[in-house]
């Protein structure tokens, strides 16, 4: 019998919310819509690790960021896979196997399992060339080739937006010419051109979007699509964050987020919106594709993201601390005649999307996944060994690390030994940290030792001393304070 095939989609930077799938009813996204109702929507999917690389790692490997990624990079953003590749598994198991898009593995264009491997990284291989870091001349960014042949290069960044920057604007390129249709149409030349030379062999993509991360950047028209004065403002501001990981305060200065008006603010939360429409376009000329050539009960559709965009929530944007905005993203997956249509409200990790996708393409995986396979749960039967979901960021000084157990969420940062407690089914964006509740206290302590109990059987760094009391450091925001035109991603080309 042949293997399913499998469709991966890995849009970045997206929050779970923003679907109109998943409650945003301000947003148009039939094409989500469309697949959700073909599927299963994972309602509370969390990112293992709520920042690019090591998320991506995850998504790869089926593995948590500790345990799959480099330990030179902390546990934080960077580092170089160390577990087998999906690729390369199913590569080994008779898939041809294409990667295109944003992928964001270091080092760029080292090639993990893919017959096809085609990049778009937002400039960062061209950007390294002229720093030194990558001196060999015949590394080439995919579609900045794209848009040199067609004398477009550089136009993608005349607007003069930065990668890490809250400003939005629209896109100098066309749609035609926009990365992310882009990289779905040559996908979709693969695949039509693998249907026409080796049919009866299974495939694999792996489509890497690189929106709606920044800059919030939509092509015409899409980014007239949202009015600033009518889509919902953000959840929370600034005063919540005295109650949150410290380290969060600072990225209001390091991003100039403090700088912004809330109108500012409105106009960029509308040009994200916008991206995400204009995504729901690219994804319906994926499900059209499939449709068209007679493969939707053949083939596995997985559309995710790497983690979310807390998009002005709380006063802040963009990734890494545990928030809803940042760390709950969508997961999406749909296979006709295996997979029931239903929403999955149970809490489950990143990490469980690789040996789903194994068991569902019946395949045993000869190297242990961290995740697990949520083929059981689809199919009506008790879920084991599954207690909640987890996300970290960081080690050492910079440790956290967060549980979401049935409604319940809890977060710890080494930084002032600082806990947050919520009740989700309440206060479903982080409103009110009932860590100081006295009525909580039982739930805090056992919550707090559950995470505990988690890191020493996975081989993570402990929040918990051999006294049981929660690791601590000091937190020195002036230590934490950047120029913000180091991070802010403003290129020059």
């Amino acid at each position: 019998m042949k293997k399913n095939n499998v469709i991966y989609i890995i849009s970045d930077q997206m929050r779970w919310d923003v679907l109109s799938c998943n409650g945003a009813g301000f947003m148009n996204t039939p094409n989500f819509e469309r697949l959700a109702s073909q599927g299963v929507n994972f309602t509370s999917a969390y990112s293992g690790n709520p920042v690019c690389v090591p998320a991506r790692g995850i998504m790869a490997t089926g593995c948590y960021s500790h345990n799959c990624m480099s330990k030179d990079a902390g546990n934080s953003n960077g580092g170089t896979i160390e577990k087998e590749h999906i690729a390369h598994f199913l590569k080994e198991n008779g898939y041809s196997t294409y990667g295109i898009g944003k992928v964001h593995y270091q080092p760029y264009k080292a090639n993990p399992g893919f017959d096809v491997f085609e990049l778009a990284e937002e400039g960062r291989i061209e950007f390294y060339k002229r720093n030194g870091a990558r001196a060999d001349d015949s590394m080439k960014e995919d579609y900045l080739e794209y848009l040199r042949n067609k004398g477009l290069y550089g136009m993608q960044r005349a607007h003069g937006i930065g990668n890490n920057d809250m400003r939005a604007g629209r896109s100098p390129l066309s749609e035609e010419d926009y990365v992310d249709t882009w990289a779905t149409t040559r996908s979709l030349e693969l695949l039509a051109e693998h249907l026409k030379t080796t049919p009866s062999k299974p495939f694999y993509l792996q489509l890497g979007w690189v929106k709606p991360h920044a800059p919030y950047d939509p092509p015409a028209p899409w980014d007239r699509m949202y009015n600033p004065l009518e889509i919902p403002k953000p959840h929370g501001s600034a005063s919540d964050l005295k109650f949150m990981n410290p380290s969060a305060v600072t990225y209001r200065e390091n991003y100039l987020v403090n700088q912004m008006s809330e109108a500012g603010i409105q106009y960029s939360r509308a040009h994200y919106f916008g991206l995400v429409s204009y995504l729901d376009s690219q994804l319906g000329r994926v499900i059209d594709f499939v449709e068209n050539n007679n493969l939707q009960n053949e083939t596995l559709i997985v559309f995710t993201s790497d983690h979310g965009d807390n998009l002005g929530d709380h006063g802040i944007f963009f990734k890494t601390v545990l928030t809803e905005g940042s760390a709950h993203i969508p997961l999406l997956m749909s296979l006709p005649g295996r997979l029931n249509p239903q929403y999955c409200n149970e809490p489950v990790n990143q990490e469980d999307i690789v040996p789903t996708i194994y068991e569902l393409c019946r395949i045993k995986s000869r190297h242990k996944c961290d995740g697990l396979s949520m083929v059981e749960m689809l199919d009506g039967k008790t879920a084991k060994n599954r207690p909640f979901a987890i996300s970290q960021y960081g080690s050492g000084e910079g440790l956290t690390l967060m549980i979401r157990q049935d409604n319940f969420k809890y977060c710890f940062a080494r930084y002032e030994s600082t806990e947050e407690l919520y009740d989700l089914s309440k206060a479903p964006y982080e409103i009110n940290n009932l860590a100081n509740d006295s009525y909580m206290a039982e739930k805090l302590e056992a919550m707090r030792i559950c995470a505990n109990l988690w890191c020493i059987e996975n081989g993570h760094e402990p929040i918990l001393d051999q006294h049981g009391n929660m690791v601590y450091s000091k937190f020195i925001a002036s230590e934490h304070l950047v120029e913000p035109s180091k991070v802010m991603g403003i290129r020059p080309w």
